[in-house]
C-alpha cells in the first residue's frame, strides 16, 4: 500500500512538472494609441481585434509568456510603447507589425528567454 501512495504521488509530482512547462499564456498588445506596459488595459489574452474587455489579464506578462505586437495591435504609425517597469517576456514577437512604432525601455529592463 506504501509504494502505491508512492508511486502515485511521484506520478502526480510529474504530471504538475509537464504542466507547468505547458502553462504558457500569451499576451497580445491592444494599447492602440501606444501606452505604458505596465497598464494592463494595454494587454488582451485574445488577438486585439476581437478582444472583449473581459479579456484583461490579471497580471503583467511573465518569463514564461509570449508577447505578440501585430497588424492589429496599434491604429496608426507614431505610437510608442514605454516599459515603465521591469519587465519580462519569454518570446517577443514583433513580426506582424505593419505599423511605425517606438519602443522607449526605462528602467532599461527587458530580459527574453
Amino acid at each position: 500500500m506504501k509504494k502505491s501512495l508512492q508511486i502515485f504521488a511521484a506520478a502526480l509530482l510529474l504530471a504538475g512538472i509537464n504542466s507547468a512547462a505547458w502553462a504558457q499564456n500569451r499576451y497580445y498588445w491592444r494599447g492602440q494609441t501606444g501606452g505604458s506596459w505596465s497598464t494592463l488595459s494595454n494587454w488582451t489574452m485574445v488577438t486585439p481585434g476581437n478582444a472583449p474587455l473581459a479579456a484583461v489579464p490579471v497580471s503583467l506578462p511573465t518569463a514564461n509568456d509570449d508577447v505578440i505586437f501585430d497588424e492589429l495591435s496599434f491604429s496608426s504609425n507614431g505610437r510608442t510603447v514605454t516599459v515603465d517597469v521591469p519587465a519580462s517576456a519569454g518570446n517577443l514577437n514583433f513580426s506582424a507589425i505593419t505599423r511605425t512604432v517606438t519602443f522607449t525601455v526605462n528602467p532599461p529592463r527587458l530580459p527574453v528567454r
